[in-house]
């Protein structure tokens, strides 16, 4: 079972990151994520993440698999959670991807991802 704790809900990703997800992890659950606000600090962006943590844990006998976790999003919550689930021995994942960039004739920037893995914390 794959856990998507992203800002990404697994609806919106790629065919090939869809079934790369589904091969390698099955069913995929997506979580939201949270909205962490820049005026916290250190330990309020902590407490989250326990609160997330526990969510995670108690997934996992609901659905009776062992849980990895796809987890990306502001960088210290990220941090403080994928050191919470490595140390409960839950696999925590990265995707990466190309990126991909146009300057339009207007000045603006087009960038898209195209989904290349998944990669171990």
């Amino acid at each position: 079972m794959l856990i998507n704790l992203s800002n990404h809900p697994s609806s919106t990703w790629s065919e090939h990151q869809l079934h790369a997800a589904r091969c390698s992890f099955g069913e995929v659950i997506d979580i939201p994520f949270p909205e962490i606000e820049p005026e916290w600090d250190a330990n309020q962006v902590e407490e989250l993440a326990k609160i997330y943590l526990d969510k995670i844990l108690a997934i996992a006998p609901e659905n009776q698999a062992e849980p990895v976790v796809h987890l990306m999003g502001e960088y210290i919550f990220c941090f403080k959670l994928a050191t919470m689930l490595k140390t409960n021995d839950i696999k925590v994942l990265v995707s990466t991807s190309r990126r991909q960039s146009v300057i339009n004739n207007d000045g603006t920037k087009t960038i898209k991802f195209s989904f290349t893995r998944f990669r171990e914390y």
